[in-house]
């Protein structure tokens, strides 16, 4: 049955972005497919964390990274990650490569 699986067996490349530290104990094995409840993601493109659930990350329009994608109005990751390395660059935060 599809809403009994757990997210690692429906939507393992999905679980790559599934933060187990800020997670545990509970991992993609333990979290059901389509489950409501919101865990930590973090986007590998950008490396920001977000909030939210695996039924909003698995829809027909599937929510990402809400600093990469803006909402209705898309911004490219590849723009979105260069802004952020800038911004971090102007706060005198470290930037990692």
């Amino acid at each position: 049955m599809f809403a009994l699986k757990s997210l690692a067996e429906r939507w393992p490349e999905l679980t790559k972005e599934f933060d187990l530290e800020r997670n545990a104990p509970l991992t993609p094995d333990k979290l059901r497919a389509r489950s409501f409840k919101n865990v930590w993601w973090t986007s590998p493109l950008c490396g920001h964390s977000w909030r939210d659930s695996p039924h909003g990350r698995t829809l027909r329009t599937p929510r990402d990274c809400p600093f990469c994608d803006a909402g209705g109005g898309f911004v490219a990751r590849e723009i979105a990650a260069e802004a952020n390395l800038r911004n971090t660059a102007l706060r005198g935060g470290p930037i990692v490569p």
